[in-house]
């Protein structure tokens, strides 16, 4: 589970366009063997579903809702090298 404050802090920094912040809570996040699944939906998707929402009523524009897709797209990144996969080519 993510803490509301570690969801905070992401978030401002997603809407600030702050990239190195981002990539700092998500380094923290894997420091503290969070899951990945956990990371992706209880702080990348909530994030990106609330900057929707924020754009959706004019409070945030469309190069501030694009920024942090590109940023969210960079954290996606940072998370990947540490997926498991089956050894055997099984089909991923």
């Amino acid at each position: 589970m993510i803490s509301e404050d570690v969801y905070d802090r992401y978030l401002e920094a997603l809407l600030r366009g702050d990239s190195c912040t981002c990539l700092k809570i998500i380094d923290g996040l894997l420091d503290e063997q969070v899951r990945p699944i956990v990371m992706y939906v209880d702080l990348l998707q909530r994030s990106l579903y609330r900057i929707g929402e924020l754009w959706e009523h004019n409070r945030v524009s469309v190069a501030t809702e694009h920024l942090a897709t590109t940023i969210t797209e960079r954290t996606l990144a940072a998370i990947y090298p540490t997926l498991s996969w089956p050894e055997n080519g099984a089909s991923r």
